[in-house]
């Protein structure tokens, strides 16, 4: 406000040009005095009411100055840094807390450097600023300043200009924000990130959640990886069941309904197809929770790519199926003299019923009701000759694990009879403790006969060794719980010690000077893959006890 105008509001425009000529102004007035007003040639009562307006305006002019006091004392004390910057982006001015926790002394105050900035943020830095200032752009960039005790902590770095009524920029004002602890954060959560995107690579583990009551799917990108869609593609139910094998759609076809249910728990395996049409094997496991919103469940689960463990167990069982067949024939071969004399019987057998019924048809006259005996005999003879090769051969022949409805007591029976010649000419007695009412196992026959026979050979063989005394061999079969079957082959020869029990299972380990030591670790993967048990014990008052179960 110019003097002569608060005067003229005043009503006393007459002292303008005494106030002038002195040189007196709207901002000395405060310290005039009424002996001041008195030389200028003021009567008492001008002087009196000039005075009063002079108080009046020195209040008003403080009020400003208090409330400017304040803002600079906030500004100073907010825990944020503070700067302000003229048009041309040059530093005009920071906060106390810019002054005080930042180190000044690292970067020279320059007009558009950063304060204390970390030396590899700096062309980054100025050049973004500078493009700002030309630009009229905000700024906004996260930098590492240097700290009063010499440590770098990230601040994230907003400006923005303040422009005039005709919109030319006439300052720029600036905050820090530290956000070292955010970054700290984010950093273990990068790694923790990158840690369980590494992990997942390597077990071919993806993860996913699904939300039940939108339907909602977030899937991991290893996952996405394995079901070989394009990362990001929206995910549904439908689009899943575009991969399941067909033999394996009747598994997904019962999840909507299991999650309709409200089934939490989920766990199992099937089978992909590919683009390519090659075949992948997955696992499924995933658990359900009820949804922060309270409506349907929220599933968090995993899915394990099992294709290079299912190539590998298929491998792993083609090698133990071709061994276990070398070590049938091989044990068959054992027995070549008692296989030779059970075909021979019934051979032999044939040859007389034979001579007998030319003797009958030469006969005069013929007697055919002999000679239809004889034929029949024949018939039998050779039918049990054929009986024995049949058995042989399926013992020997190299075919693929089978399940099916096995009689253990037949199968028992069709084994003792293989061996039953070879244990008599040793002088070993073969008692069979057959029980009754036997649920039928599901197995391969085969292989269950393959176990009996080891077991029975070795028995056989160990009782070869036996000088004097008793050599019998018991061989029972007997109800398992909860339900299954019991098989003991019980033999009285010189029995195992203690090493021998322990180890007698283990790959190439024998008690034989020429045996191979894989016979008996056959029957165990044998028996353990038709989810039973093998187990050896000392027979009393000699000898050994094996013993196998198999569930029904």
């Amino acid at each position: 406000m110019d003097i002569g105008d608060w005067l003229r509001n005043l009503g006393l425009p007459q002292y303008e040009a005494a106030f002038r000529e002195h040189a007196i102004e709207i901002d000395v007035l405060s310290e005039l005095s009424e002996g001041d007003l008195k030389a200028l040639g003021l009567p008492l009562g001008h002087r009196k009411r000039l005075l009063k307006a002079i108080s009046v305006l020195g209040a008003i002019e403080q009020k400003p100055s208090e409330a400017e006091s304040e803002l600079r004392r906030m500004i100073d004390h907010i825990p944020v840094l503070v700067a302000a910057y003229r048009a041309d982006g040059s530093r005009l001015y920071v906060n106390q807390r810019v002054r005080e926790s930042t180190d000044r002394t690292v970067v020279a105050d320059s007009e558009l450097a950063p304060i204390a900035m970390h030396p590899d943020d700096v062309a980054l830095a100025d050049g973004t600023w500078r493009a700002c200032v030309a630009s009229g752009e905000p700024f906004e960039l996260e930098i590492r300043l240097r700290m009063a005790n010499g440590a770098y902590r990230w601040h994230l770095n907003r400006r923005v200009p303040l422009r005039d009524e005709n919109g030319k920029i006439i300052r720029w004002y600036g905050v820090g924000y530290d956000i070292e602890d955010r970054k700290r954060v984010e950093e273990k959560l990068r790694r923790s990130e990158a840690f369980l995107a590494k992990a997942q690579r390597l077990s071919l583990t993806g993860s996913f959640s699904f939300y039940s009551a939108t339907g909602e799917f977030s899937w991991s990108d290893e996952l996405y990886r394995i079901f070989e869609f394009e990362p990001g593609l929206r995910v549904s139910l439908e689009l899943i069941r575009t991969r399941y094998h067909p033999e394996d759609r009747h598994v997904m076809d019962g999840v909507p309904e299991r999650i309709r249910r409200g089934t939490t728990d989920f766990d199992y395996e099937h089978r992909l197809v590919m683009p390519d049409r090659s075949i992948k094997h997955i696992r499924v496991v995933a658990q359900g929770t009820t949804g922060k919103s309270g409506e349907g469940l929220e599933y968090f689960g995993a899915v394990q790519d099992i294709t290079q463990r299912r190539v590998a167990e298929a491998a792993l069982d083609k090698a133990r199926s071709e061994l276990a067949h070398a070590n049938r024939v091989a044990t068959t071969g054992q027995l070549t003299a008692s296989i030779a004399h059970e075909v021979n019987q019934p051979i032999a057998a044939a040859v007389t019923n034979a001579q007998s019924a030319l003797r009958w048809l030469l006969a005069l006259p013929p007697n055919l009701e002999e000679v239809e005996h004889s034929l029949t005999r024949i018939v039998r003879d050779v039918t049990r000759a054929g009986d024995v090769v049949g058995r042989i051969r399926d013992l020997i022949k190299k075919a693929p694990p089978q399940k099916d409805s096995v009689d253990m007591n037949e199968a028992v029976r069709e084994v003792i009879e293989l061996t039953r010649s070879a244990a008599a000419k040793t002088g070993i007695s073969i008692k069979l403790e057959l029980a009754d009412g036997l649920p039928p196992i599901r197995g391969d026959r085969v292989q269950l006969q393959q176990v009996a026979l080891n077991l029975i050979v070795n028995a056989v063989q160990a009782m070869e060794a036996v000088a004097d005394g008793v050599r019998d061999l018991v061989v029972a079969t007997a109800p398992a719980e909860p339900i299954g079957v019991i098989v003991t082959v019980k033999d009285s020869g010189p029995g195992l010690d203690k090493d021998a029990i322990e180890r007698v299972f283990d790959p190439f380990y024998s008690t034989k000077p020429d045996g191979l030591g894989i016979g008996l670790s056959i029957c165990q993967s044998i028996v353990e893959a038709h989810g039973g048990r093998l187990s050896v014990a000392a027979n009393q008052p000699r000898g050994a006890i094996f013993q196998f179960n198999v569930p029904s």
